[in-house]
C-alpha cells in the first residue's frame, strides 16, 4: 500500500473505527455501543464541559465553607457580647450589695417582718397562750428589729461628707431610736396582755374562778337557804351574764349595768344569807370584784399602750421609707 492510500485510508475510517479505537483509550462507554453514529465533535465538546463542572462544584464548597465560617463569627460574637453584658449585670448586683440603697431596702424587710410577726402574735396570742405566744411570735419581732439594726450600723459605715450622706445620718439616727420607742411599746403591750390574760391564766382566770367558786356555794351550802338561794342564784348569773357581755363587746353602758346587778347580788346575801355561809359568800365575792376591777385597769392600760405602740409603728414606717426613697434617688 503506497502513502498516498494509506493517507486516504485515514480519512476513510469507519464509525466503528472511531468506536473501537475511543473505546480501548477509556473515553466511550457501554452506551457509545448502542449509539453507533455519535458525531465525533460532540464527543469533544463534552469532554470540554466537565472540567467546568468540577470547578463549580469546588466554587460551591467554598461558598459553603464561607457562609459557616461567618455564621460561626457572628455566633462567637453574639455569645461574647452576651457573656459581656452578664458580667457587667453581675458587677453591678455585687456593687448593689454594698449600697446604702440596697442596706436601705434590706431594713425595710426587717421592719416588714417585724409587722407581720407582730400581727400573728395580735392573732393568735389569746387562743395560743401566752408563754407560747412570747416565744413563738413576740421574740421574733425582737429579732427582725436587731437585724434592722444591724443594716443600720451598716450603712452607716459607708456614708461620707456628701449632702446626701448627712441627711441619710440624720434619718439613720431617727429610725434608730423610733425603733427602740417601737419595741418598748411592743413589749410594753404584750405585758400587758399577759397581766390581763385569758380563760386559763392572768386576772381573767382568777375572777372567772372566784366566780365559779360563788357558783359552787350556792349551788352546795346555798340549798339549806331554800328560795333565798335561788334568788341569790339568780342575781349571781345576773352579774356574770353583764360581765361576759362587756369581755364581748367593751361597752361602758354595759359595764353600768353590770355594777347595778352587782349591787342587787351583795344586798341579797345581806338580807338572806348568814354566819359561815355568809361570810364565804363575802370573802369569794371580794375577791371576785378585786380581780376584775384589776382586769379592767389593765385592760384600759393594755387599749392605751396599743394606741401607743400603733403610733410607734407608724412613723418608725414613715422614717424608714423616707431613708429608703433618699438612699434611692
Amino acid at each position: 500500500m503506497t502513502g498516498k492510500q494509506i493517507k486516504e485510508g485515514e480519512h476513510q475510517r469507519t464509525p466503528d473505527a472511531d468506536h473501537l479505537e475511543l473505546s480501548s483509550l477509556g473515553v466511550v462507554g457501554e452506551g457509545f455501543k448502542h449509539a453507533p453514529n455519535i458525531d465525533q465533535d460532540d464527543l469533544k465538546q463534552e469532554t470540554k464541559v466537565r472540567p467546568a463542572v468540577r470547578f463549580g462544584v469546588s466554587k460551591q464548597l467554598g461558598l459553603g465553607f464561607a457562609i459557616v465560617l461567618l455564621l460561626t463569627v457572628l455566633l462567637a460574637i453574639v455569645a461574647l457580647r452576651g457573656h459581656l453584658d452578664a458580667m457587667r449585670v453581675i458587677e453591678d448586683v455585687v456593687e448593689g450589695y454594698g449600697s446604702t440603697a440596697y442596706i436601705a431596702l434590706q431594713a425595710r424587710n426587717d421592719f416588714l417582718a417585724a409587722r407581720n410577726v407582730e400581727k400573728e402574735y395580735l392573732l393568735y396570742y389569746r387562743e395560743l397562750g401566752m408563754a407560747k405566744t412570747r416565744l413563738q411570735y413576740a421574740e421574733k419581732v425582737r429579732h427582725n428589729l436587731s437585724n434592722m439594726e444591724r443594716h443600720l450600723h451598716s450603712a452607716e459605715s459607708l456614708l461620707d461628707a456628701a449632702d446626701s450622706a448627712r441627711k441619710s445620718q440624720a434619718l439613720i439616727t431617727l429610725i434608730l431610736q423610733e425603733r427602740m420607742d417601737y419595741e418598748e411599746t411592743f413589749f410594753e403591750m404584750v405585758s400587758l396582755f399577759e397581766q390581763r390574760g385569758n380563760h386559763y391564766q392572768g386576772l381573767e382566770f382568777k375572777f372567772h374562778y372566784n366566780m365559779d367558786t360563788l357558783e359552787s356555794l350556792l349551788q352546795n351550802e346555798g340549798r339549806k337557804m331554800g328560795a333565798a338561794s335561788e334568788h341569790l342564784a339568780a342575781d349571781l348569773l345576773k352579774v356574770r351574764k353583764y360581765e361576759q357581755d362587756y369581755l364581748l363587746n367593751q361597752n361602758q353602758s354595759t359595764l353600768a349595768t353590770f355594777q347595778e346587778e352587782v349591787n342587787h347580788f351583795l344586798g341579797y346575801v345581806k338580807k338572806y344569807a348568814n354566819g359561815a355561809f355568809k361570810r364565804k359568800l363575802d370573802q369569794h365575792f371580794k375577791a371576785y370584784q378585786v380581780n376584775f376591777k384589776r382586769w379592767l385597769d389593765v385592760d384600759m392600760q393594755a387599749d392605751l399602750s396599743m394606741q401607743r405602740f400603733d403610733a410607734s409603728a407608724q412613723r418608725l414606717e414613715s422614717t424608714l421609707s423616707q431613708w429608703y426613697d433618699l438612699t434611692s434617688e
